[in-house]
């Protein structure tokens, strides 16, 4: 459709040119127009003495009618005649205006002395775009967690004087190359980071508020941190590198959470092969105190061998490092009891009770160990 602000001609003799042109103003959602109408001179050899009038419709009302541009005197003009409608200083106003790009707008040139007329017909004004939105904000329903973990991500803005709109969510990886997850007019819609994202990654967020006047704002961008898994546990140590089988272990280390799992293996030949790593009882400290003989897999017979160690962390969201570096302990010997066939005078006999010197004293032995065959053995 035509815009209002042309010239028009009336076909009278002479014929009469009438330019209109228009200011625009907007407050919210209300628009301001004035006109001001320049009527071409009318000079030398010719004459109009007739009056000029016009009726000006806006947005489907009419806003003037019959007001008129002049009388029927003069009949010359040498330079154009101006008029403002409403005024110089006044201002039509068409209210509600919010995504319309255009209002309706007419006008019609005439003489009520005169049979003669030109119309615009049917035009349009533009209407001014207006503020976009502000206030853009992004919220999330967490600032870190695991990758799996389903994330909200909520939008507000004030949508300004155009009227409101959509919003497009938006994710990156490095703050600047992003990605659009939807466009709505949801206030918020859901995330699970580990649709492209792992535990460790760093996430952006932002939304794009456009409203319905087509004009976009950006909020600034709010982070998610994937959790990652603890660090390992450093400076594994045992206290002591050696001792039976019922003396205690002491192992210490170092690490940055409050709860660890403490795991062991066994070798009973130098450490050309081992068991199946087992677990101990987890710990929230940064120390185990345990024995060879808790380790089930290390039973009765197995007097020696060595043992080794290692500890891993856990953190809050249930990830685990990865272990750490093992420590060794060398299982000793131990005089323990058991009743002992002893051959005397030829004749193999139970002893009652077996007694070892120790530091020049003798002591009571309560089991008896015998290495048969590479290995330490009780025997009945």
């Amino acid at each position: 459709m035509a815009e209002l602000q042309a010239t028009y001609t009336m076909p009278t003799s002479p014929a009469i040119r009438f330019t209109v042109s228009a200011e625009t103003k907007r407050s919210g959602s209300t628009v301001y127009y004035r006109f001001k109408i320049s009527t071409a001179p009318i000079s030398g050899g010719s004459y109009f003495g007739y009056n000029l009038k016009c009726t000006v419709t806006l947005a489907g009302k009419t806003i003037a009618n019959g007001v008129a541009i002049k009388d029927a005197s003069p009949s010359q003009w040498s330079s154009p005649l101006v008029k403002y409608l409403p005024s110089s200083t006044g201002w039509y106003s068409v209210t509600g205006v919010t995504s319309a790009h255009t209002v309706s707008a007419s006008i019609k040139f005439y003489s009520s002395q005169i049979s003669a007329s030109v119309s615009s017909g049917s035009r349009t004004l533009a209407v001014p775009a207006g503020t976009a939105p502000s206030k853009v904000k992004t919220t999330l329903s967490s600032s870190s967690g695991l990758s799996t973990r389903t994330l909200t991500i909520s939008a507000s803005c004030s949508w300004g004087d155009s009227g409101a709109g959509k919003y497009t969510y938006q994710h990156s990886s490095d703050n600047m190359s992003w990605k659009t997850i939807s466009t709505t007019t949801a206030k918020s819609v859901s995330f699970t980071p580990s649709n492209g994202y792992t535990n460790g990654s760093v996430i952006y967020f932002r939304v794009r508020a456009t409203n319905s006047r087509g004009l976009t704002s950006t909020s600034g961008s709010a982070k998610y941190t994937c959790a990652s898994a603890p660090a390992v546990p450093k400076n594994l140590k045992l206290l002591s590198a050696s001792g039976k089988r019922t003396d205690p272990i002491t192992i210490t280390w170092s690490g940055t959470t409050s709860y660890y799992e403490v795991r062991v293996r066994y070798s009973s030949d130098g450490g050309k092969s081992w068991t199946s790593w087992a677990k101990l009882d987890p710990t929230t400290a940064q120390t185990k105190t345990t024995t060879p003989s808790n380790y089930t897999a290390f039973t009765v017979y197995d007097s020696t061998g060595i043992l080794q160690y290692a500890v891993r962390a856990k953190n809050s969201y249930g990830l685990y490092s990865d272990w750490s570096s093992s420590a060794a302990y060398s299982v000793l010997p131990s005089v323990t009891t058991d009743n002992l066939r002893l051959k005397v005078s030829g004749d193999w006999k139970t002893s009652k009770a077996v007694y070892v010197k120790i530091n020049g004293e003798w002591h009571k032995a309560k089991k008896i160990f015998i290495k048969a065959n590479g290995a330490w053995k009780t025997k009945a």
